[in-house]
């Protein structure tokens, strides 16, 4: 017998000061510029970021499934401080992520913890996996203590990598008289 699984992913997720919001085909000139600018290498898990725009919109589209873009709104004005990729998508079961804070000076203000902790609510919420997972260099000691805060163990080593997990019970929706 053969089932299907559908889930409704949310397009935006608020928390405390920070939105999540997906990437939408109009954030790529900003998106680009802001990769360039603070993440040119990538990652090991996303690979090199492309500098020509139409190559980035197809590292983008190939890389992730859905990209969720941290925002912060400040002197009525709406700026992208970092993003959420998810990808390796099994619904119901598990999936992966990547995670960055564009801006250095960003960085240990709790934008990434808060972000990741709305989203991981809200993939309880919605059912889309039992785990998620995270490959996180080993000399990144900011990422590998963010997870280890959230929740995340270690499930395997590499040389120079470690893969953290964690599993998301599903949560039921409140209701409004509960």
């Amino acid at each position: 017998m053969i089932g299907i699984k559908l889930v409704r992913i949310p397009r935006r997720i608020r928390s405390e000061d920070v939105n999540l919001r997906l990437f939408r085909l109009r954030d790529l000139s900003a998106l680009s510029g802001l990769f360039q600018e603070h993440m040119s290498g990538g990652s090991r898990a996303t690979g090199a970021v492309p500098k020509n725009l139409w190559a980035f919109r197809q590292w983008v589209y190939r890389t992730f499934q859905l990209l969720y873009l941290i925002e912060r709104k400040a002197d009525k004005k709406t700026t992208i401080h970092g993003f959420i990729g998810l990808y390796n998508i099994r619904l119901g079961e598990n999936l992966c992520l990547s995670m960055g804070i564009f801006d250095p000076k960003d960085r240990g203000h709790r934008l990434g913890s808060k972000a990741l902790q709305a989203l991981l609510d809200n993939l309880g919420k919605c059912g889309a996996a039992n785990t998620i997972q995270a490959q996180v260099a080993q000399s990144n000691l900011a990422s590998i203590h963010l997870f280890d805060k959230l929740g995340f163990d270690i499930c395997e080593r590499s040389e120079d990598d470690l893969v953290m997990k964690r599993s998301i019970r599903p949560t039921t929706q409140r209701h409004w008289y509960q």
